[in-house]
């Protein structure tokens, strides 16, 4: 919890890529006419899509990539001092 909460401080912004356009994509686009309606912004479903992508993508980064990567530099950085 303490390294996520470290994740969030740093890059609470990454998950904002994937969730704006996917919310959108998935509640404005309308096929058939191949265009976008906004009136998806004004329904509360939307902000619920909202808060699930980007808690899923927040969650999914942090350990697929951030965490793995977080480790693998202390542990280098660790091992530089040791050899000074």
């Amino acid at each position: 919890m303490k390294l996520f909460k470290v994740y969030l401080k740093k890059d609470w912004w990454w998950p904002l890529i994937y969730a704006i356009p996917m919310v959108f994509m998935n509640e404005g686009y309308v096929y058939p006419e191949l265009r976008f309606e906004f009136d998806f912004l004004s329904e509360p479903w939307t902000y619920y899509s909202f808060i699930f992508h980007y808690t899923f993508w927040s969650i999914g980064w942090f350990f697929l990539f951030w965490k793995p990567n977080y480790l693998h530099q202390k542990k280098k950085t660790e091992e530089k001092t040791l050899q000074k």
